[in-house]
């Protein structure tokens, strides 16, 4: 890994099908790297096929809230492309009930997902970086909605990204040693497959709310993921990067 590439290293993107994660899992062979594309969809398969053929890009199927399948995805990475330097945790629900109307399965299934998922992914790539002696870096996926409050979305989906922050810092803290970094990315309302179903006149009120007058895009986000998976960021541990725009300003 140098500053400017990735020159081979083995990076595993999850919630990679679309959207986000297949932006980042395209970053990333560009940089040089091998790519690993974790969904629950099957079509992560074909979304690996448009990133490049093995061993330079590999589509696997896996749950990432269910323990023995992340397990079991991890193990085929390890198997087909080498040990991970590169965990980019992406995968995520977001739901946009109200607070009286969100049911207690609905809020299982976003901590489900969106928390407990970060967390087993990260538990599943720790052993090999550290087993490595090369450390290793380590970017999950958060919010502004888990930093200011959904705008549009569901309470549980805030109290996840929150988590996702959260876990991020504790977690810095405590494989440093190991020398691996842990960060978090924070955006904005994006305009994915994930926001294209959501009514004309919310996403117009966050537009017009955004100083940049626009909504962000997988693009903008992908240059702060690759930033923080980078030697370039060899000293930058433990912090929320806001990808907003503007939209929300920390102190």
């Amino acid at each position: 890994m140098t500053d400017r590439g990735f020159n081979g290293e083995v990076a595993v993107v999850t919630g990679a099908a679309r959207g986000l994660g297949l932006a980042v899992a395209r970053a990333f062979r560009a940089g040089g790297a091998r790519v690993a594309l974790i969904d629950r969809d099957p079509t992560v398969r074909d979304a690996a096929l448009s990133v490049g053929r093995e061993p330079d890009a590999l589509g696997v199927v896996a749950d990432v809230s269910q323990e023995r399948s992340v397990a079991d995805a991890f193990r085929l990475v390890a198997e087909r492309l080498g040990q991970a330097a590169v965990l980019v945790a992406n995968a995520g629900i977001c739901g946009t009930e109200g607070f009286l109307d969100l049911d207690p399965e609905a809020w299982s299934r976003a901590i489900a997902v969106n928390l407990t998922g970060t967390f087993l992914c990260m538990k599943a790539v720790v052993p090999g970086m550290i087993a490595g002696g090369r450390g290793g870096r380590i970017v999950v996926v958060g919010s502004l909605a888990g930093r200011s409050g959904g705008i549009a979305t569901s309470v549980a989906y805030s109290a996840s990204k929150a988590g996702i922050a959260g876990l991020a810092r504790a977690a810095a803290r405590q494989l440093a040693e190991h020398r691996i970094l842990v960060n978090c990315v924070a955006p904005s309302t994006l305009e994915t497959e994930m926001t294209a179903g959501w009514p004309a006149e919310t996403l117009e009120r966050i537009r017009a709310s955004a100083p940049l007058g626009r909504l962000g895009t997988a693009e903008d986000v992908v240059g702060a993921v690759l930033f923080l998976a980078s030697r370039a960021a060899g000293y930058v541990n433990g912090v929320t990067l806001d990808v907003t725009g503007g939209l929300y300003m920390a102190p």
